[in-house]
């Protein structure tokens, strides 16, 4: 379902194998989902004991949000690990949901997302959804604890009905970077940096560029 290597320079990679899992908590318990597209995002905490601590997740050295799927709907669940080898599934449910009937991201919640975490206890996430395909818009969620999210009432915050031609046909694919220093003078002065995957009807897949000021994406022509 999910494998793993290692590289010394990001270029050439070794020993690539599965993951392992922890019998008692597998990734995949949920009686509707029966396959997984991969990691949507993993963070590390080097400071963190390498025990796996299954009540306080971000306690673990490695914190996993991941795709769960039966191939027609997707939802974003949760694992933990202390070596980026065995990992242990966190809760009984996918803790991003996708949306309800008649919501954007009806069917699809999905891996292509992102997951900052701002401060101890204030999180951000923007993920691909939507009712027919994953990649119909990118929604937003804010958390206090990195497993009970809420998403943003304004969700989509891109979309392929904006009326953007160069992403039209595909919007999604998301991954933002955030500064409090606002980047120290290298480009804009922001807090939040967005790159995102566009397509349009026409085109081949491009990459877009977004700021984020007063809580509003401002994306670069």
């Amino acid at each position: 379902m999910i494998r793993t290597a290692k590289s010394s320079d990001g270029i050439n990679w070794i020993n690539d194998t599965n993951i392992t899992q922890d019998p008692t908590d597998p990734l995949l318990p949920f009686s509707i989902y029966n396959g997984s597209y991969g990691p949507a995002d993993i963070l590390y905490f080097p400071q963190n004991n390498p025990t796996l601590d299954k009540i306080n997740p971000f306690n673990n050295r490695y914190v996993m949000y991941y795709d769960v799927t039966n191939g027609a709907i997707e939802e974003i669940a949760l694992a933990i690990s202390g070596d980026g080898l065995f990992w242990a599934r966190i809760g009984n449910q996918p803790v991003l949901p996708r949306g309800g009937a008649g919501q954007w991201d009806q069917n699809y919640a999905c891996e292509g997302a992102v997951v900052l975490r701002i401060a101890p206890n204030y999180f951000k996430m923007w993920y691909s959804g939507g009712v027919n395909t994953s990649n119909e818009g990118i929604g937003c969620a804010s958390s206090t604890d990195g497993i009970n999210w809420t998403k943003f009432s304004g969700n989509p915050v891109f979309s392929i009905y904006q009326g953007v031609p160069w992403r039209n046909e595909r919007t999604y694919n998301p991954w933002a970077l955030y500064d409090p220093l606002q980047f120290s003078g290298h480009g804009e002065s922001v807090f939040y940096k967005l790159w995102l995957t566009g397509e349009s009807t026409t085109s081949s897949p491009d990459i877009g560029y977004a700021t984020m000021e007063n809580c509003f994406w401002l994306p670069l022509i």
